[in-house]
């Protein structure tokens, strides 16, 4: 069998030897196979002859080179001829928060306690990676190795999310996870099985209410009981509570002291209560005008004899009403600035050669030609607002020169394909929405259920980039899809919630969810989220709209910006025939070939 050639004696006479160095062997399984991952202390000349090996890989999850498990793999390695030891794959499953003695499942008896129930072992371990199951607290806890196919499987089980913790995935106990499951891996023997349909059962006929909002209703909740006779008494009780039974559900009004007295009451029942609602809205630390908040953040962390000069920098963004983004970067930049100065008192006496010698040095470590500039900004924002410099003197300062590149865009036809790869109802909205509207990442994840004007078929954008209001069109195509999302996940102030309700979906996270749409689509894996709004102003241009309304729909202040897009349409550009098809080469060509 494949790594398990030396024999103790062996190593132990091989590694004595010290003619070459020693590298440890370790089988795992990743990307949906066994490999032999190397561990080694790093030389340059050990890592290119093991690169060299056919389908060798690194891998940051193992952090180690790896190739296949195989023999022919294998065999290539030991031609290299270093001396190897074999590391034997520890069982270092993580464990749940209780020991199994006290699971609910704990009366069972297993048919074998090392295999707990589980069918063609064997066949699991190499098809799926699946190591353990275990049912503890009416929750499913799946220990497994990563797959990108039995993580897209888990993801369709109901209250399913990854336990980074404890390294494992969590999905409620369910009477229809336990089928998908057993469908899926026919982990259980028949016993074992049949009593859990029995407390699966049990737990979906737990009493439970699922209270939420009802999107452009904010008066309103609605209730929908399961399996609990008194709540359906308590509900009654309610004024002005109406009962639709279309939607098999309770509507009352949204009354915050009689709905936390109704929650209590059905709490003490002891029935489960899921709030799909919030009555308190937190506003992002960039939307907020909190100027408190805004100091505490960008100082955090400045030494004491830098927080005086500091804070005068940082008061004058609040005071000026400039945005939190732009003062976060420009304070940052000028901290690095401030470290770079031998004597603090001495930086109104600054000289522009001593400024350009600082910049030099920033500009030779590679930057791009935005940090550059954002370092150029931040100290000229200081000494024009508080060093007193004239115009005539900032100016002698100089900007970089500006590449004149053009936007990355997906054809018709990518976007198409893009959109196929996204099923979530709430991550197809908000990329549609990106897409179909024109809008910033951060535009999409500040959306209201109030900025969506169904009858009036437009999208109100509040406070975009430069504090400016807009107004955009509301596609056709993308009703269905927001009809959708909102009964799905019935958002009451934010259109696209994050965890907490309370606040809204993060940028970061909708950026992770365009990249893995790319990736699954085989598009170019340099496209960015906002690709998509230059996509959209592309189309638009290419098929015919003027371009004074591309720019009122993108928000652009000069039409300078919008210009650019003048230069990737296709527009009279494919017209102009070209010399070389005037020689007829192509014809030629295929003559020679006949």
């Amino acid at each position: 069998m494949i790594l398990d050639i030396l024999t103790t004696e062996q190593f132990t006479l091989a590694t004595t030897l010290h003619t070459n160095p020693l590298i440890c062997l370790k089988k795992f399984f990743h990307r949906d196979q066994m490999q032999i991952g190397f561990y080694f202390d790093y030389s340059q000349s050990i890592y290119r002859q093991l690169k060299s090996i056919q389908g060798a890989r690194y891998s940051k999850s193992f952090k180690c080179l790896y190739v296949p498990c195989t023999h022919a793999a294998f065999n290539e390695f030991k031609a290299l001829g270093y001396t190897y030891k074999i590391v034997k794959t520890q069982d270092n499953t993580s464990r749940t928060r209780q020991s199994p003695e006290k699971s609910a499942l704990s009366a069972i008896t297993l048919t074998d306690p090392t295999n707990e129930g589980r069918k063609l072992d064997t066949d699991i371990q190499i098809l799926t990676g699946l190591e353990k199951i275990t049912w503890q607290d009416y929750s499913f806890f799946i220990n497994i190795q990563y797959s990108q196919e039995q993580t897209d499987f888990l993801k369709t089980l109901y209250g399913s999310y990854w336990n980074k913790k404890h390294g494992q995935w969590v999905c409620k106990g369910t009477l229809q996870n336990l089928r998908s499951l057993q469908k899926q891996y026919q982990y259980w023997d028949e016993a074992t099985y049949q009593r859990l349909v029995e407390l699966t059962t049990a737990y979906s006929q737990q009493g439970k209410l699922i209270i939420k909002s009802i999107p452009h209703d904010f008066a309103k909740l609605e209730v929908k009981i399961k399996y609990a006779s008194k709540a359906v008494e308590l509900v009654k009780k309610i004024p002005l509570r109406q009962y639709d039974p279309n939607s098999e559900s309770w509507l009352i009004p949204r009354d915050r002291k009689v709905v936390e007295r109704f929650i209590e009451l059905c709490k003490i029942e002891g029935y489960t209560v899921r709030e799909q609602f919030s009555w308190e809205v937190e506003m992002p630390l960039a939307k907020s005008r909190n100027g408190e908040k805004w100091l505490k953040s960008v100082l955090h962390g400045v030494p004491a004899e830098q927080l005086e000069l500091m804070q005068l920098y940082a008061k004058v963004f609040i005071r000026e009403n400039y945005s939190y983004q732009t003062m976060k970067a420009y304070c940052s930049a000028f901290r690095r600035y401030l470290y770079s100065l031998p004597d603090l008192q001495a930086i109104n006496d600054r000289t522009r050669p001593e400024i350009e010698d600082y910049l030099n040095a920033i500009a030779l470590e590679k930057v791009s030609y935005q940090e550059l500039n954002r370092h150029i900004s931040a100290i000229k924002f200081y000494y024009e607002k508080l060093g007193g410099w004239t115009k005539m003197r900032l100016s002698q300062v100089n900007r970089p020169k500006r590449a004149k590149s053009l936007p990355h865009i997906f054809s018709l036809a990518e976007v198409k394909r893009l959109f196929s790869f996204v099923k979530n109802p709430k991550h197809r909205c908000a990329l549609f929405l990106a897409y179909g509207c024109g809008l910033r990442a951060g535009e999409v994840v500040s959306l209201q259920v109030r900025d969506i004007m169904i009858d009036r078929q437009q999208i109100f954008i509040r406070g975009s980039k430069g504090k400016k209001d807009r107004v955009v069109m509301m596609p056709k195509s993308i009703l269905p899809i927001l009809q959708e999302h909102m009964q799905q996940n019935s958002p009451d102030h934010w259109l696209f919630p994050g965890q907490n309700r309370k606040r809204p979906y993060s940028r970061s996270s909708l950026r992770n969810i365009f990249k893995s749409a790319v990736a699954k689509a085989g598009l170019d894996s340099r496209h960015k989220l906002h690709n998509l709004r230059h996509s959209f102003a592309t189309h638009l241009m290419e098929s015919g709209t003027q371009q004074r309304l591309i720019q009122k729909l993108l928000g652009h202040s000069s039409s300078k910006t919008t210009e650019i897009y003048t230069h990737i349409s296709k527009g009279s550009i494919t017209q102009v025939e070209s010399p070389l098809d005037k020689l007829g080469l192509g014809e030629e060509g295929k003559n020679v070939k006949k």
